[in-house]
């Protein structure tokens, strides 16, 4: 058959239209891939910065645990120790190593702490206020610690020592 001079067979426009069409497969791949790439970039951005943020907040539970700990030692001690309560109301804080250990309990490495006592304000007027001394069975008690990287914290408590539990009789001779 008689083609004019400059025009393509029947069959080299099927290739072209084909070509045309890879290179638009091409494209749209090569797009894809870049999104994923940037999607996967982000998710490795993302996981860093909670990575970070998980260990900033995990050594911030770590002193706020080891100052937990510290205070139910504080319980504890002044609990047994309730009878020099007013010995301890005189201590300053932070109480001095040599004269008071007793006052620093035992935590991991690389924290300290120390535990102390306050009296309430137990007075009935007109007389003053004496912070050395106990009327009424009831001191503040607390938990001061230092960690790494400068952190710190405190817990507070009241420790009540109900003495209405403890009732004395005098034993009566038997004959």
């Amino acid at each position: 058959m008689y083609q004019p001079v400059g025009s393509n067979p029947v069959g080299s426009n099927r290739s072209r239209t084909l070509r045309k069409h890879r290179g638009i497969a091409l494209v749209i791949v090569l797009s894809m891939v870049v999104l994923v790439a940037f999607a996967v970039a982000f998710a490795i951005t993302v996981a860093s910065k909670d990575v970070r943020d998980s260990a900033k907040q995990i050594h911030n539970l770590t002193i706020q645990n080891v100052t937990e700990g510290a205070m139910q030692e504080a319980r504890a001690f002044f609990s047994k120790n309730m009878l020099q309560w007013n010995t301890y109301l005189a201590v300053t804080n932070p109480p001095d190593t040599a004269l008071h250990a007793d006052l620093y309990p035992t935590v991991p490495a690389g924290f300290s702490c120390y535990i102390y006592a306050r009296d309430d304000a137990d007075e009935l007027p007109p007389a003053v206020n004496n912070p050395l001394r106990d009327n009424n069975h009831t001191i503040y008690i607390g938990a001061v610690c230092n960690g790494p990287n400068n952190t710190s914290s405190e817990l507070t408590g009241v420790l009540s020592f109900d003495d209405s539990r403890f009732k004395y009789t005098a034993a009566t001779p038997s004959f």
